[in-house]
């Protein structure tokens, strides 16, 4: 379980094919000196277990499932991914719920300057447009954000100065994947209502 504040920004160092998947090598900072083996890590997203650590360099298995989930098959060395540790007990939760279970992925659609920060435009797949409400919580690439408009499948968020600085949306493009996951309690509300109803 996670909140959406990103922590730091890793950076790919080495991608290689493994039985089933790929295994995925990023660079980390202070993540290094508060994680352990077998701890879950949020990379642009996914719960990703990390499996090997060594002088700050945290390994990582994509498996199947995460590839077909996800555009994390398609990072390179060089690339910067969003991260952020498992929530503990006690700790705040800054953004909202996020489990690290993509629903889909999206791309960009356009960004703009709008004050300090930009707000972007974005494009879900058809199965996520009905958790596309206007001021609800929504996961990008990891980043807890708000729906600040939406129309079917598009929608746009707000980024602020420091959601710029700290996280790798300020190097998306217009046409660039990005990891989406609705928000947990949309989905639990539609559950209960389908039980009702049916």
């Amino acid at each position: 379980m996670f909140t959406g504040i990103i922590q730091e920004l890793g950076k790919v160092i080495n991608t290689a094919p493994r039985a089933g998947g790929i295994e995925l090598q990023i660079e980390l900072a202070k993540l290094a000196e508060r994680v352990q083996l077998g701890d879950s890590i949020s990379a642009c997203g996914a719960c990703l277990t990390l499996e090997g650590l060594e002088k700050g360099k945290g390994r990582f298995f994509l498996s199947e499932e995460t590839l077909s989930k996800t555009w994390l098959g398609s990072l390179k060395v060089g690339d910067r991914v969003n991260l952020e540790e498992a929530l503990r007990f006690g700790e705040p939760i800054g953004g909202h719920i996020v489990q690290g279970h993509v629903d889909g992925v999206g791309k960009v659609v356009s960004r703009r300057p709008e004050g300090e920060g930009e707000t972007m435009d974005l494009e879900a797949p058809a199965d996520l447009e009905r958790y596309l409400l206007f001021k609800a919580s929504i996961a990008v690439d990891g980043v807890s954000l708000t729906i600040a408009a939406s129309q079917r499948q598009r929608f746009s968020v707000a980024l602020i100065p420091l959601t710029l600085e700290k996280t790798n949306l300020r190097l998306k493009k217009p046409g660039d994947p990005v990891n989406l996951e609705a928000d947990l309690l949309g989905k639990w509300v539609e559950r209960l209502s389908n039980l009702r109803t049916s």
